[in-house]
């Protein structure tokens, strides 16, 4: 497992993840997001969580993004559920650079 859903899953937040992110892809059908699109589009408890979590470590590593832990995730979904594409080279608007996203 992964160090991010390893964290997740300590705090009680992994399955609470998984189902939002697919809340998210469902009420976006056909619309792919990067992990930053999809950390905004969470509901802002989790976001404030992940907020929370991700800032006790440091922001030069992954473990200190909040968006990461919504990547590392909805990877792990994309994984095991193949209606979801993990594209891995998707401009981001936020990052204004390339990085993972997901549609549904």
């Amino acid at each position: 497992m992964n160090p991010q859903a390893k964290i997740l899953n300590v705090h009680g937040l992994l399955n609470a993840m998984q189902n939002a992110i697919i809340a998210v892809l469902n009420t976006n059908r056909g619309i792919t997001m990067s992990s930053n699109e999809l950390l905004i589009a969470l509901p802002s408890a989790l976001q404030l969580q992940l907020a929370t979590i991700s800032g006790g470590y440091s922001p030069r590593y992954a473990c200190g993004n909040a968006a990461s832990y919504v990547g590392t995730v909805a990877a792990m979904i994309a994984k095991t559920n193949p209606a979801i594409n993990h594209n891995r080279h998707h401009y981001c608007p936020i990052l204004r650079r390339f990085d993972d996203a997901f549609t549904l």
